[in-house]
């Protein structure tokens, strides 16, 4: 099951690229937006299941899921947004390859895990193959300037690593906390606390400046990653643990490239193939240690 929850993962996070790419309100304003749109589709799961009631949960579960939350929703979110409008999307998605190798490394050092060096190589392969992705893509489709790539990837980066602490954090919530509603609180510890920083900044007027079609963006991708995918992301860390998870929904990006090629006609090249190609190895590899 662990795989299954982590296949469909990199299915929605890919095709989510869509709504993200055809916004043009700022990430800190789409982030508004999709947040709620998350949490009413993750309520209505709840409702669905029957799981309103939270198992008893001690002071480290508590604390884990506000650093998930606010590690993963408005800030890995925001910055990966920005990522996007400034370096474009087959630029963005493989730089924040570098998380896999990140989790892999802190889950050993941190002896949450023993380290598998199929896994280890597998995480390798994923940033190697991102990195591929982003050589393509400066060659061939320079879409942005140069300066205005630089900022987005060191988007991409800090993106990565708010990542990784969420990964590494949903594998030591206990088990008997289900998973839909570490998302329900960690999802809404991170509205919060953006919704606070905006008031704050003064940012919460733009609101008003939305465009329709933005609205329904930011929604789209509020039910699809926020809701569904990282469901899917958080089980699959339950069942395949975190260094493992983060390798094989590290891959993503082939289904973010495909999108981009089909959908927007980004162009394809010898450096995305390769990198493509890697990513898809990675998860076999992450997919086949337990035999090896």
């Amino acid at each position: 099951m662990g795989y299954l929850f982590a296949i469909v993962a990199v299915v929605l996070w890919g095709l989510v690229q869509i709504p993200i790419k055809i916004a043009k309100a700022p990430g800190r304003v789409g982030v508004m937006v999709s947040m709620p749109a998350g949490i009413v589709a993750v309520v209505l799961i709840l409702l669905f299941q029957g799981k309103l009631t939270l198992p008893e949960a001690d002071g480290r579960d508590w604390f884990l899921i506000l650093l998930t939350g606010v590690a993963t929703f408005p800030v890995a979110t925001y910055m990966y947004f920005e990522a996007v409008k400034r370096a474009g999307i087959t630029s963005a998605a493989p730089i924040t390859r570098l998380t896999p190798i990140i989790v892999v490394m802190a889950c050993a050092a941190l002896r949450i895990k023993e380290l598998s060096w199929p896994v280890f190589f597998a995480a390798l392969m994923v940033f190697i193959g991102g990195i591929f992705l982003a050589k393509g893509i400066r060659r061939s489709h320079p879409i942005e300037s140069h300066r205005s790539l630089k900022v987005g990837l060191l988007y991409a980066f800090i993106a990565c690593f708010m990542w990784a602490i969420a990964y590494v954090g949903v594998g030591q919530i206990s088990r008997e906390i289900p998973r839909i509603l570490v998302l329900f609180y960690g999802l809404g510890f991170g509205a919060i606390v953006h919704w606070i920083v905006m008031m704050i900044v003064g940012r919460l007027k733009e609101l008003r400046d939305l465009r329709r079609v933005d609205v329904v963006c930011y929604c789209i991708q509020g039910v699809v990653s926020f809701a569904l995918g990282y469901w899917a992301m958080f089980e699959s860390i339950g069942y395949l643990g975190s260094d493992k998870s983060a390798v094989i929904t590290g891959s993503w990006p082939v289904v973010g490239v495909v999108t981009g090629i089909v959908v927007f006609r980004e162009p394809m090249n010898l450096w995305k193939l390769l990198g493509t190609v890697l990513l898809i190895l990675s998860a076999v590899l992450a997919g086949m240690e337990p035999f090896l």
